[in-house]
């Protein structure tokens, strides 16, 4: 089956309609802010709950995390800043001519 370039979908063919869209979004947010943003979530994700936790909230269940938790995720934590660290650290910047 023969297909004319022209029908085919590239990633590049497509970037006016996905710039289009998320420029839709970003205005709809910025012009009406949290509440765009609640219906956002409930669009993509499902989530109807709470957006922005208060602060004894977000007290009373960093509180509920068992300490030896809150241990293994602040190791990893820092397993992986580091490693991203010793990564950036890592990379050179060059410049080349082509023929």
């Amino acid at each position: 089956m023969r297909r004319e370039w022209s029908t085919l979908k590239t990633a590049e063919s497509n970037n006016t309609a996905v710039r289009e869209i998320v420029q839709g979004i970003l205005n709809d947010v910025e012009k009406r802010g949290e509440e765009a943003i609640q219906e956002l979530a409930r669009r993509f994700d499902g989530w109807e709950g709470e957006l922005i936790l208060s602060d004894e909230k977000k007290k009373r269940l960093i509180d509920s995390v068992p300490e030896n938790l809150k241990k293994d995720i602040r190791f990893s934590f820092e397993q992986v800043r580091n490693f991203a660290k010793a990564q950036k650290d890592s990379l050179k910047a060059f410049e080349t001519e082509l023929p």
